[in-house]
Order: C-alpha cells, then structure tokens, then sequence
C-alpha cells in the first residue's frame, strides 16, 4: 500500500513540475519568477526540475527494474532536501518578507508548496529508501553549486538585478551568512528525512 500511495505522489509530481514550469515559462508566475528561460536563475524553478526528474527516474525505476537502484534513491533523497529548503526559504523568509499571496500565485503556488510538501510526506512517510549518514551530505551539493554560480555571477555583473531573493541587502557579511544558514538547513532537512525513513522502515 505505502509503494502504490508513492507512486501516485510521484507520478503527480513528475507530472505537474514541467506543465507549472511551462506556465512561468509563458506567463511569468508571480513574485520571485521570470518569463522564458530566465526563469531558470531560481533556486526554486531549479529544485522542483530535479524533484520532478528524480521522480521520474524513480518511477520508471520502481515499475520497470527489479529494483530501485541505491543512486536513483540518492538522487530522490537530494531533490527533496532542495525543495524543502525551497518550502522552508519560503516560509520562514520569503514570505514575511514579500508577502504570502505573492509566493502562492500562479506556478509558484506548485514550486513553493504543493510539490515540495507532497515530496517530503512521500519520503518521509511512504518510501522504502533509508539513507546512512553520509548519504545525508549529498543533499547539501545543490544548494553550493547554485550559491557559487549566484555568487560569481553578483561579482562579475553586479548586484543590481542579479541578487534575485535580496541576501545581500544587508551586505556581504550578512549575505555570506544566509548562505551558510541555508547550506546548514539544507543538510538538517536531509537528517530529518533519513529518521522520519529509519521510523518508517524499522524492522
């Protein structure tokens, strides 16, 4: 029963991840999203296009191999923790910050909420994949990548326009600080599923 209630959650998820993509793509998506491909600068467009990829592969994984391979779970273990650093981000900075009808409208209503809630019940609840400690690391990988080429890219072209989510409207230091502050949750989310998982699958 707890395969089938994931397979369904994951089937939604690869399923809604590109049609919201192809609304912002088209229509912009409300605060904190772009039109066309510029709306690939964002964490959050970026996180729900590996949770939705992750997905996919572990469905076709869990219908059509005799197993679902240790790397397809590790792939599905740091699309979550991405998305749920996306869904905590929002939550407790974004939307005081800009308000929570904006974050709530149009694609993002996906990107911010449904997709990364209904990945985290599944993982935490329905899935079968316990990851060791080390495993939880990876889930920090993301979230470095995407902070470097953010950080780069303020350096070569300035802050104006490339500081997308405003961490550094308080400066360098304090920007520096979200980052590590993000990096820390990023990999906490990634400790809570792995003992939600071990709860789960005890025995």
């Amino acid at each position: 029963m707890r395969r089938k209630v994931s397979l369904f959650i994951n089937i939604f998820i690869f399923s809604a991840v590109p049609v919201s993509w192809y609304y912002m793509f088209l229509h912009h998506g409300g605060l904190l999203g772009a039109l066309g491909f510029g709306s690939l600068r964002y964490f959050t467009v970026l996180s729900n296009i590996l949770m939705g990829a992750a997905s996919l592969i572990w469905v076709l994984a869990a219908l059509f191999a005799d197993s679902v391979p240790r790397w397809a779970s590790r792939l599905k273990l740091v699309a979550t923790a991405s998305v749920a650093l996306t869904f905590l981000t929002v939550m407790g900075f974004l939307g005081p910050i800009f308000g929570f009808p904006g974050m709530f409208r149009g694609a993002n209503l996906f990107f911010h909420l449904i997709v990364p809630v209904l990945a985290l019940v599944d993982f935490a609840l329905f899935g079968d994949f316990v990851p060791t400690l080390g495993e939880t690391a990876l889930c920090v990988i993301p979230m470095l990548l995407y902070g470097t080429v953010y950080t780069v890219n303020i350096l070569l072209n300035g802050i104006e326009g490339n500081d997308l989510y405003g961490f550094l409207n308080w400066g360098w230091a304090v920007g520096a600080a979200i980052f590590a502050v993000l990096t820390l949750v990023t990999w906490l989310s990634g400790m809570v599923l792995r003992l939600c998982a071990r709860g789960m699958n005890r025995g």
